[in-house]
């Protein structure tokens, strides 16, 4: 993973400028235009998927209101048969054993008779309404029956309230008995009483079930409606010959078990909205099914549609940025064709004038520092002479620190042999002083290697005066090791001689103490000659500092000065020198240096 992201960050960092625009132009654009697509992709699926609920709810009321409507209907005009005086009159005299006339039985004919059937006639929601008596009599089709011929044996006697059967066959017309393309209907079926409340009969008012559920004859490839009764028997189209729609019975009595009334399922491989919607009064329910393949086939469709469109715009696009990036950029590769050029060593290129804009300025300062360039090789040229010529004064100068160490140390054997050995001893210092001192391969010495320098340095002082100076050095063993740049401690101890010890002229002794910090160490020098007054310190401070400059400046301060530029020039600003002092006491030089593991 990182070698492909490293590759990643080289092949990025490898393209051309103008490249880098273009990807980041079409990053900028890509990315919030897809999101955009896809957002508004996923808000039209959502919202044709809500409509498809909406709709469905939406029939799954008219279903039910329909279904009531018709059953209302039917329910009103069984009431109305039942309360006919005319029709239990007739009735009654026929079970009366009552011997009618041909022309009474014209006269219920002309009237009652005709008048049911102008009902049945005038509402579509009505296909028959028959009275089953229980006698043997004369039949006034299609009305009055004997019981013989209604089919529900068991409910020519002793049964109440109204009974409601879907999915019947009129077995009394001659044309529609035992044929396999009936239409089906739905029956209501009452007892008929006399006057003493004794069941005489029944009475039958059948709708067709389109009427009842227009919606469930209406089967095609995209839905399907099935009605379930009390008893959980399923109805649906008999004719239906879409297989898809032929459901198992507990497939669909499954979808009574789930929560919600409307869901999202998968249908065989077929994505499907179902719905149920229960009719109380009844206790039946019916469930409704919208196939979603359209929907999801015109969600596809507009996503392409979108793809394709992304794809052709962000071709367009790529076209116009790579052709203005070209037009922008022209005279920046003919810029860098000429850095090219320089960098082969023609430095007597030109560039042409590109105006006063970015392109203009950058080309004159490129020409400009062609000719810099130019110069600078030929003061190299000169340089690299001189360099040649110090470096045979410096070997010439090597081999007089040679000569002088050699005629050094044959003073001292002379002084040995002389019996002088005090000269011997300063002879001694004298060399170490100077190999120490003319050694500068490093800017940087051991801590140690310094302290021994201020040793012998202080030995070679002491010759100069009456009174004798000693140094009294405490230092950490860990310490001795740190690095420290060369020369930093001597100024000091040398200021301090010059400006603090001098005048007292009296035995005394230099301090040079070390301790650990966090992660640095401390090196403290102190002398306790004349020390300082606070006029005299802050204007020391100020000099170390650089704050303060005067035309003749004297030499306390200098050495300092270039002590603290130098540690903060190798360590940084946190770290430097501190003066303490205090007049006619001591005066105490801080150095703050980073410790190195």
């Amino acid at each position: 993973m990182k070698v492909l992201k490293f590759k990643f960050i080289n092949f990025i960092a490898s393209m051309k400028i103008r490249h880098k625009i273009l990807l980041l132009n079409l990053l900028i654009l890509i990315i919030p235009c897809v999101f955009f697509a896809m957002r508004s992709i996923e808000y039209y699926q959502d919202r044709q998927i809500q409509e498809q609920i909406n709709d469905m709810e939406s029939d799954l009321i008219e279903i039910s209101s329909q279904f009531m409507n018709s059953y209302e209907i039917c329910n009103m005009t069984m009431q109305t048969m039942l309360l006919n005086n005319e029709v239990e009159k007739f009735v009654g005299k026929l079970l009366d054993g009552d011997t009618l006339s041909v022309h009474q039985l014209i006269d219920f004919n002309n009237t009652e008779i005709r008048a049911i059937e102008r009902l049945i006639n005038t509402n579509p929601y009505i296909h028959s309404i028959r009275f089953y008596i229980n006698t043997k009599m004369l039949e006034l089709a299609p009305v009055i029956y004997t019981s013989e011929r209604f089919d529900k044996v068991e409910l020519l006697q002793g049964f109440k309230g109204i009974n409601l059967y879907f999915d019947e066959r009129d077995t009394v017309t001659p044309s529609q008995k035992a044929s396999p393309y009936a239409e089906p209907l739905a029956t209501l079926v009452a007892p008929y009483q006399n006057i003493k409340r004794e069941q005489i009969g029944v009475v039958e008012i059948a709708t067709p079930m389109r009427c009842m559920f227009p919606q469930m004859y209406g089967t095609t490839e995209q839905e399907v409606m099935y009605f379930i009764d009390a008893e959980k028997n399923i109805y649906q189209d008999d004719y239906v010959q879409i297989d898809k729609w032929k459901l198992h019975k507990d497939d669909i009595v499954k979808v009574l078990d789930k929560d919600k009334k409307i869901n999202l399922v998968t249908l065989g491989q077929e994505p499907v909205v179902i719905g149920y919607q229960a009719i109380k009064s009844i206790d039946g329910h019916i469930i409704k099914i919208r196939s979603l393949e359209e929907v999801y086939q015109q969600i596809n469709w507009l996503r392409m549609t979108v793809i394709v469109g992304m794809i052709s715009l962000i071709a367009l696009i790529t076209f116009l940025i790579n052709k203005s990036t070209q037009l922008v950029f022209k005279n920046f590769y003919k810029i860098l064709d000429a850095i090219h050029e320089v960098q082969k060593g023609n430095f007597d290129v030109e560039i042409e004038d590109f105006g006063n804009g970015e392109m203009g300025e950058l080309g004159t300062s490129i020409q400009t520092m062609t000719h810099s360039i130019k110069e600078l090789m030929d003061d190299k040229i000169t340089q690299e002479t001189l360099v040649k010529d110090s470096q045979i004064k410096a070997l010439q100068n090597q081999i007089n620190a040679h000569f002088i160490y050699n005629v050094l140390e044959s003073i001292k054997m002379m002084a040995e042999i002389e019996g002088m050995f005090d000269i011997s001893d300063a002879i001694t210092y004298l060399g170490k002083l100077l190999r120490y001192s003319m050694k500068w391969r490093s800017p940087m010495v051991k801590l140690k290697e310094e302290l021994d320098y201020i040793e012998n340095y202080m030995a070679l002082l002491n010759l100069r005066y009456d009174y004798k100076t000693t140094t009294n050095i405490s230092i950490p063993d860990n310490l001795y090791e740190q690095m420290i740049p060369k020369m930093c401690i001597q100024p000091i101890v040398e200021n301090a001689m010059k400006h603090g010890i001098e005048d007292v002229a009296e035995d005394t002794a230099i301090y040079i103490k070390g301790r650990m910090e966090k992660d640095y160490f401390i090196i403290e020098v102190t002398d306790f000659g004349t020390g300082m007054g606070k006029v005299e310190l802050d204007q020391l401070k100020m000099k170390i500092a650089g704050e303060l400059v005067e035309e003749k400046q004297s030499s306390n301060g200098i050495g300092l000065k270039n002590v603290q530029d130098r540690i903060k020039l190798c360590f940084g600003e946190d770290y430097g020198l501190e003066v303490q002092s205090k007049e006619g006491s001591f005066t105490k030089i801080v150095l703050k240096i980073p410790y190195s593991v």
